[in-house]
């Protein structure tokens, strides 16, 4: 998703600036600077603000579910 959102543009913007030719290495190297850090970032803050309480979610279902088990038995 940010390859796409972020990424192409920046591709863009850096090689209109860099050029296509001999500054490619260059460009690249200027566009992995940004993206890369960029997706670690946002990787965090998913796992942070959206896999962390999902799981925590389900942790606590999951032990509503066996405590009514176990007083059942």
């Amino acid at each position: 998703m940010i390859n796409h959102t972020i990424g192409i543009p920046v591709w863009y913007a850096v090689f209109q600036v860099t050029g296509r030719g001999r500054g490619w290495l260059v460009g690249y190297l200027v566009c992995m600077a940004i993206q890369v850090p960029l997706t670690v970032w946002m990787a965090d803050l998913f796992w942070r603000v959206v896999d962390k309480p999902c799981v925590t979610l389900a942790r606590d279902v999951e032990g509503m579910f066996l405590r009514e088990e176990a007083s059942v038995k």
